[in-house]
This record gives C-alpha cells, structure tokens and sequence, in this order.
C-alpha cells in the first residue's frame, strides 16, 4: 500500500525531493466507547486498517492536498498565509483560534462569554423554578450511579474505600467526606464500564457527576430546599459553561476543575452567600486545582473528582467567611470572569504541548 500510494504521489506531485510517509492504524472499540449508556466493558484495539500520509516539504508557503478517497475533488491548494494559528520558535505569530470558536458554538445570537457572574447570579434567582425540573433528573440518576458505585468495588475503588475509612472511624462522616466518597463512587462505577446511566454536562459524563454531585450531596447537610438546590445547581451550570466556552471543548486542563468551579459556587449560594463569596468560591478553586491537566480517561479519574469535589466544599466554606485568594496570586485576577480568561490563555498557550507528552510518556512506560 505504501509503495502505491507513493508511486500515485509522484504521478501527481511529480518526482524530486524527500518524500515521507507516515500511517496512524484506526481503532475499534467492542461494545461502544461510553459504557454508560451502552452497558458493558470497552475492548479497544487497533486495526491494520488506517490513514496513511505521503508528504513532501516545499520551499514556498503553499500547501496542495490531495485524497484517494475524494479523488473526484481533484488537488486542493491553500497557502501558510489563510491559517488561523502559527507559532515559530515558541512564538505565538497569529492566533484566531478563539474567535472562530465563539462564531462557531454561538446559538441563535447567544453568547455565554458575553455574560457575567451577576447575570448568573440574577439568573438563578429569577428563574421559573418548574422550568429546572430536567436537573433534578440528572441529579436523580447522577445519584443512582454513585449508589451502584458503593455496593461493591469498581476501576481502583475510591468511593468503596473511603466508605470504609467512614465506617471503621478513619475519616469523619461529614460534609466534606460525604461529598468526596459519593462523586467518587460514581466515577469509579462509571470508569469501570457499569451498566447504567449518567446525566452529562457539555459531553462529559464525569463533568456531569462533578456538577449535579457535590452540590446535591451538601444541599443533604446543609438542608437546603429542593427549590435552593435547583437553583444553586443551575448557579453552577451557568459558571461551568462559562468558562468550558473560554477554555475550550478539548482542553488539556482537567474538566473536574471547572465542573468543581461550579460546584463550589453551588454550595455557597445555598450557605446564603453573596455574588462576592459566590465569585470568591470560584476563585478560590482557581487558586487551588487549575493546575490539574488531563491525562486519559481511565479509573483514576475518581481522584481527580474526589479532590475537586472535596476542594469544592472547602473553597465555599472558605468564601462564607470571607478567606478569598488575592489577586496578587498566579493567574488570579481582581475580578473572576479576567481569571477565567487568564486561564484560557494558560489553556490555548501555555499548555499546547501537554497532550502529545502524556502520549509520549504513556508509549514509553516499562
């Protein structure tokens, strides 16, 4: 096949020059990616079946493309000069990644990013609460998960494990703990390809266990109503998806740190807290587990939603009696919404190469 696609190469580009090859084989997985919903394990695995790339480096900045599989479409050409991003030794020269974004995810004129956390704020207080009847369904099955998570142990066992160190007196049977162990459970349950549904939140299921969880399970000890708790839920929802806008759909920071973000501002608004404490919770989220970066979907996704939870509850109590982190802190702006977009920077820039080093790193385990 390489020889082929070669020799059709040069019938195309003509001969002359270093001519390159590269093949990246597909992959199936059995009985579905997101088990969730599918029920069952996952059996990934690659195939000789595959994309293979023929190349040839030119001196000028135009870039001609041609595929077997669109052959009718004939040979494409661009130039360097229409690309929307382009870095040279580091150096960002050109990036309007973000914009096409914001045109793109924009829906019937509106614009998430547009808004800030006193419109979130306003929001939730104003809304028709029959019209949030949909998250006390995902808090509903959210919870069902993490009930399945604790009856026995899934993936590394967090939730299970924690529920012991509760039982035999090691840890407290507090809020905190409670909050922890539950979000936990479900993620191990989820993770390990448990038979059963998750509500998710912006296409994430573990994103949707970290928003509906640790709110839900306070709401429990702090005995918020049903009506409080729905719509500190829909706080937090409105907060998470203002900043997955700016830091992007795939992000090589940890979705539980947003999604906790939001939790955070969940729970304080239920402890009576003001648009400050509630904007000073999610600063404080972002003084603690920003740094937090993805590396896979696998089991140990229960930690990083365990501590995010946990941090969660941590940041709003902190935020009631006015422990805020200062804007004089690493990436901490004066005002929250200039936070998340230092975070954006952090996330568009200054992280670019985080994923192909986790792979780099993964391919060269022993």
């Amino acid at each position: 096949m390489k020889a082929k696609l070669i020799e059709k190469f040069v019938s195309i580009y003509g001969e002359g020059g270093e001519i390159r090859s590269f093949f990246s084989p597909g992959r199936v997985n059995l009985i579905g990616e997101h088990t969730d919903y599918n029920g069952g394990h996952v059996f990934p695995c690659a195939l000789s079946i595959g994309t293979y790339m023929i190349v040839r480096k030119r001196e000028d900045r135009t870039i001609r493309f041609y595929s077997e599989n669109f052959s009718k479409l004939g040979v494409i050409e661009t130039s360097l000069d229409d690309l929307v991003y382009s870095e040279k030794d580091g150096k960002v020269l050109l990036d309007n990644r973000k914009e096409e974004v914001v045109e793109e995810e924009t829906h019937d004129g509106f614009d998430i990013t547009q808004y800030t956390f006193a419109d979130f704020f306003k929001m939730a207080n104003e809304v028709d609460v029959k019209d949030l009847a949909f998250i006390q369904e995902g808090i509903d099955m959210n919870l069902d998960i993490a009930k399945k998570g604790l009856e026995k142990k899934y993936a590394i066992g967090i939730g299970p494990c924690m529920q012991k160190m509760v039982l035999n007196g090691t840890l407290s049977n507090d809020m905190v703990t409670d909050v922890k162990l539950t979000t936990a459970a479900a993620c191990d349950f989820r993770m390990s390809g448990g038979n059963g549904s998750v509500m998710t939140y912006l296409g994430s299921g573990n994103q949707g266990l970290e928003t509906m969880l640790p709110a839900a399970v306070a709401a429990k000890h702090l005995q918020a109503s049903p009506e409080k708790l729905l719509r500190a839920e829909l706080l937090g929802m409105l907060i998470i998806m203002y900043m997955k806008k700016h830091v992007g759909r795939l992000s090589p920071i940890c979705g539980a740190t947003l999604a906790g973000s939001g939790s955070a501002a969940a729970i304080t608004y239920m402890m009576g807290g003001n648009l400050e404490q509630i904007s000073g919770a999610v600063q404080n989220m972002m003084g603690g587990v920003a740094g937090m970066f993805c590396d896979g979907a696998k089991g140990g996704c229960a930690l990083k939603l365990s501590i995010c939870a946990g941090e969660a509850v941590y940041a709003a109590l902190y935020a009631m009696d006015n422990s805020i982190v200062q804007a004089t802190d690493g990436i901490i702006s004066t005002a929250v919404e200039d936070t998340t977009k230092n975070l954006m920077k952090l996330s568009h820039e200054g992280l670019t190469d985080v994923d192909m080093k986790v792979i780099e790193i993964m391919q060269n385990k022993k």
